[in-house]
């Protein structure tokens, strides 16, 4: 759909919104989705509620019976691309991948 609409520009897709994700691509997000653990699901929905960056310090109040645990899940969705960290205004900030939030928000089909 991409290639074919957008001629593979993929920025020019996300900027609709909501992002049309497609059976393809809805499936290839289900079963990422799926591959997540309870906290890493949890704390994904959490940052996909919010429209702006989530700064640290909020999601160690919001898991705060769970911070040892939250550390690893944000590396781990660090590391498989679902979050970005950024550093804004000397605070660490996290984001959801448009196109994972848009799959998460639309009630992870």
């Amino acid at each position: 759909m991409i290639q074919q609409l957008f001629g593979g520009k993929i920025n020019q897709y996300i900027s609709y919104k909501p992002v049309c994700l497609g059976d393809e691509l809805s499936q290839i997000l289900q079963q990422q989705y799926q591959r997540l653990s309870e906290l890493e699901k949890e704390a994904i929905a959490f940052l996909s509620s919010y429209p702006q960056p989530v700064p640290l310090s909020q999601l160690l109040e919001q898991f705060s019976d769970r911070q040892n645990q939250l550390f690893k899940v944000l590396l781990s969705l660090e590391r498989r691309g679902l979050i970005e960290k950024q550093n804004l205004d000397n605070e660490i900030v996290f984001t959801v991948d448009s196109v994972m939030q848009n799959y998460i928000l639309s009630g992870c089909d």
